[in-house]
This record gives C-alpha cells, sequence and structure tokens, in this order.
C-alpha cells in the first residue's frame, strides 16, 4: 500500500533527486509501513527502478503517443539556466542567486518604507532612493525576461493551454503564455512594470503627480515576491486552498450576520429625522437648494424644542438635514448627528464588532441598543470560531505532509547517492 502526497512546492520539472516529475503539482509516493528498513527498501526501489517506468500521468504525450525520454543527467542549457533561475537547490550558483534577488527584494521595501519619513523624503535623498530603485528594478528585469526565454515547454503544461507537442512554435507560445498568467509570474511583473510606466506619463501636472503616486505605491507588491522563496508561504498558500470551503462558508455567515445585525441595530438607533423647510432656511439652520418634498419627519425648526423635551437643554440641530439623538456628547450646544444613519454605514460598526475589535468610533447609546449589540458580540465569536478551527486543522495537515515529503526527498537522495556509489565501485 502506498499513500499519494501532494507536492507543495516542487516546481522543477527534472530535479536531480529522481523525483519524475513535470510541475509543481506533481505527487511523490511515501510508503506506509512504519518500518524504517521497509521504507528504505521500497525508496531504493524506486530509485533504481526510475529508469523503467512508463509515462508519467502529469508529462503530456508527444504527437504520435510517443514521449520523448531524456537521459538521466544530461540537460541541455536551457534547462540548466532554467532549473538554476527556478530552483535554488540545483547549484550553489543558484543558491546564492536566489539571495541575492532575495536581498534585493528586502532592501527595495525597506527603502520603499524608510523614505516616506519627513527627514528622508520630499528631496532630500531623492538620488538615493532612485539609484537603489533602478539597480533593484534592473536585477528583477534580468531575473524576469531570462525566466520567460529559458521556461522549458513541459513546464506547467496542462489546463487549457497545454500542449500535445514539446517542439515547435505553438509550444513555445503557449508555455509563455502559461508562464506569462501564473500567479506568481503576475507577481514578478507587477513589481517591476510600474517603474516603466512612470516614464510613459505626460508632463508634470497635478493629475501626473497622483498618477505617480499610485505607480509608486504598486512597488509594495514585491512583498510576495518573497513568497517565491519561503516555505512558509508555500505552506499558507497551500492551507488557504485547502480551506476554501471553510472560508466560504465564514463569508457566507458573516454576510447574512452583518446584514441582520446592521438592519436591526439601524432602526433601534438612528433616532429622529429632521429635513429643511422655509422656515429652517429663515433661522439659517440649511440651504435654500435643501428643501424638498420629505414623507418622514419633521422640520429642522422643531428641533430645539424635540431636544429640550427630550435632553432638558434648547440645542439645535446644526449639521443640516439627517437622522439626530438627542444629546450632546461635545458640548457645542449642538445636537449630535446620528451615527447610524443607514444600515451601510451601520455595517461598518456590525463587522468591528463581530471581530471583537471594538474601535470605540461609533457608539450605542439606548438600553435596547446595548441588547442588540450583546447579540452581536456573542454571534460574532461563534461564527469566526468554527471555520477558523477547520483552517487551523488543515495547516496541521499541510505542515505534517511538508515534513513528510521533505523526509522522502532526503532518503531518496541518500539511496540515489548510495546506488551511484556502488556502481562506481563495480566500475
Amino acid at each position: 500500500m502506498t499513500t499519494v502526497i501532494p507536492r507543495i512546492q516542487r516546481r522543477s520539472s527534472n530535479t536531480s533527486t529522481g523525483f519524475h516529475s513535470s510541475s509543481n503539482l506533481g505527487s511523490l509516493v511515501q510508503p506506509q509501513s512504519d518500518s524504517p528498513s521497509a521504507s528504505r527498501q521500497e525508496s531504493r526501489h524506486m530509485v533504481a527502478g526510475h529508469g523503467e517506468q512508463g509515462q508519467s500521468e502529469h508529462e503530456p504525450a508527444a504527437a504520435g503517443g510517443k514521449v520523448e525520454e531524456e537521459a538521466p543527467g544530461e540537460k541541455t542549457i536551457r534547462q540548466k539556466i532554467w532549473e538554476g533561475l527556478d530552483d535554488p537547490s540545483s547549484s550553489r550558483l543558484a543558491y546564492w542567486f536566489s539571495i541575492s534577488v532575495l536581498s534585493l527584494i528586502l532592501l527595495s521595501c525597506t527603502a520603499f518604507v524608510v523614505e516616506t519619513i519627513p527627514s528622508m523624503c520630499c528631496g532630500r535623498y531623492d538620488d538615493v532612493w532612485e539609484r537603489i530603485e533602478t539597480v533593484c528594478v534592473a536585477v528583477f528585469t534580468f531575473e524576469y525576461l531570462s525566466r520567460f526565454i529559458v521556461v522549458p515547454t513541459n513546464s506547467e503544461n496542462e489546463g487549457l493551454l497545454s500542449t500535445t507537442e514539446l517542439s515547435g512554435f505553438k509550444p513555445e507560445l503557449m508555455t509563455r503564455l502559461r508562464f506569462f498568467i501564473r500567479p506568481l509570474n503576475a507577481v514578478d511583473f507587477a513589481a517591476i512594470f510600474p517603474f516603466y510606466l512612470q516614464y510613459l506619463a505626460p508632463g508634470d501636472t497635478g493629475g501626473t503627480t497622483s498618477f505617480l503616486r499610485v505607480i509608486r505605491l504598486a512597488r509594495v507588491f514585491r512583498l510576495f515576491k518573497l513568497s517565491k522563496y519561503s516555505q512558509g508561504m508555500w505552506l499558507l498558500s497551500a492551507t488557504m486552498v485547502r480551506s476554501w470551503r471553510a472560508l466560504g462558508m465564514l463569508g457566507f455567515f458573516m454576510l447574512i450576520s452583518v446584514v441582520l445585525f446592521s438592519s436591526v441595530m439601524y432602526f433601534v438607533e438612528r433616532g429622529d429625522y429632521f429635513f429643511c423647510t422655509p422656515e429652517a432656511v429663515a433661522q439659517d439652520l440649511c440651504l435654500e437648494s435643501e428643501i424638498g418634498n420629505r414623507t418622514e419627519g419633521q422640520g429642522l425648526e422643531h428641533c430645539q424644542a424635540w431636544a429640550e423635551e427630550r435632553y432638558g437643554f434648547p440645542l439645535k440641530c446644526c449639521w443640516g438635514e439627517g437622522w439626530y439623538v438627542s444629546q450632546d456628547a461635545n458640548g457645542d450646544g449642538c445636537v449630535d448627528k446620528s451615527q447610524f444613519e443607514s444600515i451601510v454605514a451601520t455595517a461598518w460598526w456590525c463587522v468591528v464588532t463581530m471581530t471583537t475589535v471594538g474601535y470605540g468610533d461609533v457608539l450605542v447609546h439606548t438600553t435596547l441598543g446595548k441588547v442588540v449589540a450583546t447579540a452581536t458580540m456573542l454571534s460574532g465569536i461563534l461564527i469566526l470560531a468554527l471555520p477558523i478551527t477547520v483552517i487551523g486543522s488543515n495547516f496541521n495537515l499541510e505542515y505534517e505532509r511538508t515534513v513528510q515529503e521533505e523526509n522522502l526527498r532526503r532518503e531518496m537522495e541518500e539511496m540515489q547517492q548510495e546506488q551511484l556509489e556502488a556502481e562506481a565501485e563495480a566500475e
């Protein structure tokens, strides 16, 4: 019996460890036996019989139904360059190149943050930041274009853009289209494209300045380039993909709860509505352009009497037409405008309350409103707790699979090394 373990981070199409896979969605086979010797023997059998395996279920068939097999250890220059750029473990040079790119990513993000400090911005050190930006973008562009040029035709050969041929114009075109739309490659493109786009902007105008600010903000996407060099990011991504049902359930119940509690709280806490009338215009409480036909509420000229009856002091409605509550929190002599003036505005309070954040920028004043707020808090805890538990469990499963995959990879490398040493001694 064997257990198929999905590969999480394997991206090379032909690694030196003897794994037979053409995409990062390949699989490894791990023996279920708990005996170390049995596991070692089965791993030895897998390495020894690797050359006798038939067509892999993950490799596309060539024209005529035949697979173009490559002798172990024989790689083209294109494959070597691709492995060096895509797999840091393929060679020492690839390792140090990935370290250099990683360092430049951190340097670029650090410069993006530091240049916003008042003592560092606004023309004081712009030449320094521009030089750092130029060097980083030049290296990122070199990496992206190099990978775009040498990407092998059997890389990620699946989906709508897959081909059965491995050579020719069509396979090369489809390969580059697949490369361009891959999420991580799209992040790499977004990290360098704004730098070149800003030179295409027209003259120095107010609109151009705002446009350039947005372009510079796009540099923050370079943080996502770290995911290619972090196994933890791959593990988190795999967990989110595995937990999509739980996340969908969380979003669905949150949406229902927000609409429900926001609607109830709106009708409980909205207060009284006052609108503009000619009499209110005469008292400078609103503008003449705000006069209109209203079917609910009363004129702003009645607000002072209403507040005195409710609050005990002669307060005015100083903020024009809208919903008001009978209190003066800041002591400015004006009735406070309601913070729950619509269901949409109340939805912000509902989300903050259900997630137990509680900013305190929107307050509940009535007794019935506090009862509804209590129910909202308790519901939020229950709604968030159940899906998060599922996500945590999936994270543990993915972590265990990652550890098992790494252990199996090391064991197979040892088996292959022993086989090579035995063949060398036999010769």
